[in-house]
C-alpha cells in the first residue's frame, strides 16, 4: 500500500468503509458532467461492484470497470446520459 490511510478512509471516522469520498464524487459528477460527459475514477481493488451499485442513474448505463495488469479493479468509466 503506497497511499496514506486518509487517501483511502476518511480520518474523521475510523470506522468508515473508505468508500465514502468515492460515493460523494459518484453524485457531485451526476450533478456536475453535461451529457456526453466521462468520469474516469480510479479506485481501490474490490471496490468496483460497489461503485457501479452506487451510480447514480444518470451514469450507469454502459458504466463499466477497468482492471489492472493484476486484473484487480481499477478504473471506473461512466458516461453520463441525457435524461
Amino acid at each position: 500500500a503506497f497511499e496514506p490511510k486518509s487517501a483511502l478512509v476518511p480520518e474523521e471516522n475510523d470506522n468508515a468503509a473508505g468508500t465514502e469520498d468515492a460515493f460523494q464524487i459518484l453524485r457531485e459528477a451526476a450533478r456536475l458532467l453535461v451529457p456526453g460527459g466521462v468520469l474516469l475514477m480510479e479506485m481501490g481493488c474490490g471496490q468496483g461492484p460497489e461503485l457501479l451499485h452506487a451510480l447514480p442513474g444518470a451514469l450507469r448505463a454502459g458504466a463499466r470497470v477497468l482492471r489492472d495488469a493484476a486484473g484487480l479493479d481499477r478504473l471506473l468509466v461512466a458516461v453520463k446520459q441525457p435524461l
